[in-house]
């Protein structure tokens, strides 16, 4: 459906894999991703970490991509459209917005980190092991959603903004 997507390994990735983070390309490198054609050119370079449905690994950034690009692909619709009309608002979540322009960005809070990571042994008592495998989801990564143009691009996992009732 995505042909820049195939090759190195994930012409065969379903988009179950992809929804449940067991595609195999977790920690792929991205720039800008702002329209079709950036994210296609960049997925066809994209290798596998992994043989795909072999290893759960969590893929924030990645996978969400691949979905807002099948999303535009299957409905035609820009996928922070698709999410505010068919999902946000039927919700009834209008206030829940993938993409939000800079002139817009004055109410947005700004992400802080308010605990510190788990420590080993945190880990063990919860988990049964003591660290949990790389992934995207670091401090720092998050710190970096609280650039203005992150909120505007409308990130497919983190990339949503609303108001906390409509979080709430």
């Amino acid at each position: 459906m995505i042909p820049e997507f195939a090759g190195n390994g994930k012409d065969d990735i379903t988009v179950e894999q992809v929804m449940m983070h067991t595609s195999g390309f977790p920690r792929q490198p991205w720039r800008t991703m702002a329209t079709s054609a950036e994210r296609r050119a960049q997925f066809a370079d994209w290798k596998l970490n992994w043989e795909p449905g072999t290893r759960y690994e969590y893929h924030a950034t990645t996978a969400h991509w691949v979905l807002a690009e099948l999303i535009e692909t299957v409905s035609g619709m820009d996928f922070r459209d698709f999410v505010a009309t068919r999902i946000a608002t039927p919700l009834g979540l209008p206030q829940l917005r993938p993409g939000v322009p800079r002139a817009e960005q004055d109410n947005i809070a700004t992400l802080v980190n308010v605990v510190e990571p788990p420590s080993p042994d945190e880990i063990e008592a919860v988990f049964g092991v003591g660290s949990l495998p790389p992934n995207e989801v670091t401090p720092a990564a998050l710190a970096a959603v609280n650039s203005t143009a992150r909120p505007k691009l409308g990130l497919p996992a983190p990339g949503a903004v609303m108001t906390a009732p409509t979080l709430a």
